[in-house]
């Protein structure tokens, strides 16, 4: 009879503990996952577009002088910053929180930092076909992104 109850009572307990167990490996687990899904999406998404070697060469020089210009806004200490969180990500470190936010940026770089990625994203679409753009739009529609607190602009 006492065997039966602390069987009973250990079997519940196991019961209840084993969603948390699930949930917290799952939990664990999940963003890799997700991570390499989208790397693998995004990597067909770009065979999807088969962008020529010109494009391809055209988007490189856009992305790399944005990028330049980007850098040029940031003060040294801006700059030390990111590249530390770069660098945190590569040696397979998570991406940080808040990123851009943490860089602690004014109203005047925010503004400079928009301005250059308006320019960025009007150049890259110059670049693409008409279809390209269509198939662009419709990845856009099925993968809609996370939205963007205000604080990033």
């Amino acid at each position: 009879m006492m065997s039966r109850q602390f069987f009973s009572l250990v079997t519940g307990a196991m019961l209840m503990v084993a969603p948390i167990f699930t949930a917290y490996s799952n939990a664990q687990a999940a963003p890799t996952g997700n991570r390499m899904e989208r790397s693998a999406e995004w990597k067909q998404f770009q065979q999807e577009l088969n962008l020529t070697a010109s494009q391809k060469a055209q988007l490189k020089e856009i992305r790399t002088q944005s990028r330049a210009q980007m850098e040029a806004v940031l003060t040294d200490a801006q700059k030390a910053q990111l590249k530390t969180m770069k660098e945190s990500r590569t040696q397979g470190g998570e991406r940080s929180k808040g990123g851009w936010k943490q860089l602690a940026l004014t109203a005047e770089q925010k503004s400079q930092l928009k301005a250059i990625r308006e320019s960025a994203k009007a150049k890259e679409q110059a670049v693409y076909t008409p279809e390209q753009k269509a198939l662009m739009a419709k990845h856009r529609a099925e993968h809609p992104r996370k939205a963007k607190s205000a604080g990033t602009t």
